[in-house]
């Protein structure tokens, strides 16, 4: 049925729905001709007035060109055509007998009602006056023209006139009022909508932000006394109040009200559906859930919050009134619904980048906590380090003087000595520069250098000194480092000598071998060993002593 009908009826090269709206209608007038026409042929044979067979073909040809342009983009001719081929056509029926003038007297006014549906004023004068003239030229023809003859066709003409004019009057008002009353509906919808999204700040939270957007759509759409918005939970299966107007809005907000998605809900059906659901109270089967905070709900209005093919949420009005509303109304709440999903999801990504950078910041402080520890850590671990290395080492310093090249012993910590290394920094006294020796933070030493009194100390040379100290440091660790490993494999090779000769299958000879290595490595005046635990009964067991 789709397909005849828009076989019938082509208008889709038509931009704008007011063009494809007159060529439907021009082509619905067009096909109309073919029945009056058939009814046109039976009168003409019962009559047998021929002349009207002339205005049947006419009316005909006129309707079908017409149908033709409307269907090849020629709506503007196709519009005159009709009007024009009717009035034309009533020079031949306005030529029948007396008998039939007022039947046609009647058909005056045709094609001025037509012209009216379909051109403007200027048009429905235009053609008024042709129907005017043809009426005219067929009432002479029929060599019958009367006075009441004339007077009928002028009122009927100017009837059919002021009525087309009325209704072209009246549907400008119409028009006009609709364009303004669009206009004004299109300023609120950009008025609320610039202010959400204005709305939309970094030191607002998502729930601030949507209770600032129900207040000023209830501020502009003040036929609505409660606004709300559902959000889907991350389960997909319930809808979560989070910004609701008024004392009950508080009072629901701390209810935790939600809805299930599919419930028996204005709410639950639009997530369900997603799509807009409008539902009145006080009436059979309908959708609107009851609810004791608001008893005075008369419409409620849910419109899906839509981010591309997904519904994230719902935005609910109510009013105490039975609203009518239109497509127009629908589409505007929808637009409304769109702004405010796109700035719910701005700020739910604004909300997960803060997310990410806060763990980023605390993942950063946790790796910078660890540095330092390991930092103080390793510093712990080379001031021990170097604690028991010069403990054991024969010597802790050394002085060294140029005029005689020799070196001695070290001496006390100088002031300046004591200053550089508790400071960590070069210290410059009087000619003598003292710097410490620092390993990964850890001061080891420092070094002071007594310079001539003629020699001025530069920049440069304050950097120099500062790479000779690294240096040194540096060298001083890798040696202690050297030690220590030299002294490590002198140990393993002490346990791996002791191990090997604990290989024997006497315990008294294994006892006795074990105490004279110990005493041996140890360099202990006397070794002692005991097996079981002071706890045992008093048994006799083995066991060795070593003395010296």
């Amino acid at each position: 049925m789709a397909q005849f009908r828009d076989f019938l009826f082509k208008v889709d090269q038509y931009r704008t729905p007011a063009e494809r709206q007159q060529a439907r209608t021009v082509q619905l007038f067009a096909l109309l001709a073919l029945p009056v026409l058939a009814i046109g042929l039976i009168f003409t044979l019962q009559t047998r007035y021929p002349l009207t067979l002339l205005g049947q073909g006419l009316l005909f040809g006129t309707s079908m060109l017409a149908y033709v342009l409307s269907r090849s983009n020629r709506l503007a001719i196709a519009k005159w055509l009709i009007p024009l081929g009717i009035a034309l056509s009533l020079v031949f029926f306005s030529s029948v007998g007396i008998d039939q003038y007022i039947l046609t007297i009647g058909l005056f006014s045709v094609p001025i009602i037509v012209s009216g549906m379909l051109l403007s004023l200027q048009g429905v004068l235009i053609i008024s006056i042709v129907t005017l003239l043809a009426a005219l030229a067929g009432l002479i023809s029929s060599q019958n023209l009367s006075e009441a003859h004339i007077i009928g066709s002028l009122a009927s003409i100017i009837s059919a006139t002021a009525l087309s004019y009325g209704f072209i009057l009246y549907s400008r008002s119409t028009q006009a009022t609709g364009i303004s009353n669009e206009i004004k509906e299109r300023n609120r919808l950009a008025d609320v909508t610039a202010k959400i999204i204005r709305g939309i700040s970094a030191t607002k939270t998502k729930a601030e932000t949507l209770n600032e957007a129900v207040h000023t759509i209830q501020e502009h759409y003040t036929e609505y006394y409660h606004v709300q918005v559902f959000l889907l939970e991350p389960d997909g299966i319930t809808t979560q109040l989070v910004a609701s107007t008024g004392e009950i809005g508080q009072i629901l907000l701390k209810r935790k009200h939600s809805l299930a998605v599919g419930s028996v809900s204005v709410v639950g059906q639009t997530m369900l559906q997603k799509k807009p659901q409008v539902a009145y109270a006080n009436v059979d089967q309908t959708i609107m859930r009851p609810n004791d905070l608001l008893p005075d709900t008369a419409i409620e209005v849910a419109i899906p919050l839509r981010i591309g093919d997904d519904v994230v949420g719902v935005l609910d009005l109510q009013s105490k009134q039975a609203l009518e509303l239109g497509d127009y109304e629908m589409t505007a709440f929808q637009s409304l619904a769109d702004s405010l999903a796109l700035a719910i999801s701005n700020l739910s990504q604004f909300e997960m980048v803060q997310k990410q950078v806060t763990e980023k910041q605390l993942l950063a402080e946790q790796a910078r906590a660890a540095l330092r520890e390991v930092e103080r850590l390793n510093k712990r671990i080379i001031g021990r380090a170097w604690l028991d290395y010069l403990t054991d080492a024969p010597y802790y310093g050394m002085d060294y003087r140029y005029e005689n090249d020799a070196s001695q012993p070290a001496s006390d910590w100088t002031t300046s000595l004591t200053e550089a290394a508790e400071s960590q920094a070069i210290v410059h006294h009087d000619g003598s520069i003292a710097v410490p020796l620092v390993v990964r933070g850890q001061v080891i030493g420092a070094m002071e250098f007594e310079l001539s009194p003629e020699y001025s100390i530069m920049p440069e040379d304050l950097e120099l000194i500062q790479e000779i100290s690294q240096g040194f440091s540096l060298a001083a660790e890798n040696i202690r480092l050297l030690d220590d490993s030299q002294r490590n494999a002198q140990r393993e090779y002490i346990i791996n000598e002791i191990g090997s000769r604990l290989q024997g299958n006497n315990i008294e000879v294994t006892l006795a071998e074990a105490a004279r290595s110990l005493y041996e490595a140890l360099h202990a005046n006397q070794v002692m060993v005991r097996l079981g635990t002071p706890d045992d009964p008093q048994i006799t067991s083995p066991e060795a002593e070593v003395m010296p």
